[in-house]
């Protein structure tokens, strides 16, 4: 008799950075058209419009605009979080792994954290440089998409977002 011993797939991440959202969309319907692939996203982003914190009135309404506006691109029903990071300011995060950024520890956000975000982001599988450099990018104003899924997927999904 012989045995023999499955290896289960493991999920990694891919992260890219966008500096410009509609290059960003074009990746997301590059990801939502291609059938075979089987993947999770989320978005990480600044809020860049800080004028509508002002009062809590503008920051509710400009977080509702925000979420819709995120759910017709997307297509579906997106989980949805903000958090204050202290070392870039305030930042939302879209997609699958939202529940991870928010979970709260001594009622912070886990991204609200100060190594929080790095933390997160080397956990996920990014070396200490790649997740400096990604929450520099995020600090700069551009948009992290993170793709979670099987290499076989995220292998092909890299070489069809190149070109974006």
């Amino acid at each position: 008799m012989s045995y023999s011993v499955q290896h289960p797939k493991k999920k990694h991440i891919l992260i890219k950075s966008f500096s410009q959202l509609q290059k960003l969309i074009t990746a997301i319907d590059i990801l939502k058209n291609d059938s075979e692939i089987n993947s999770q996203l989320s978005i990480l982003s600044m809020f860049t419009n800080e004028q509508s914190f002002k009062n809590k009135k503008d920051q509710i309404q400009f977080e509702k605009q925000l979420k819709e506006y995120w759910k017709k691109v997307l297509g579906s029903a997106i989980e949805f979080g903000i958090f204050k990071n202290p070392e870039i300011g305030t930042v939302y995060i879209i997609g699958s792994l939202t529940s991870l950024f928010m979970h709260e520890i001594n009622g912070k956000a886990l991204g609200g954290i100060s190594v929080g975000l790095n933390g997160i982001l080397r956990g996920l599988g990014a070396g200490k440089t790649n997740a400096d450099t990604f929450i520099e990018m995020l600090h700069n104003g551009n948009y992290l998409l993170i793709i979670r899924g099987f290499d076989d997927d995220l292998h092909h999904l890299k070489t069809a977002l190149e070109e974006v």
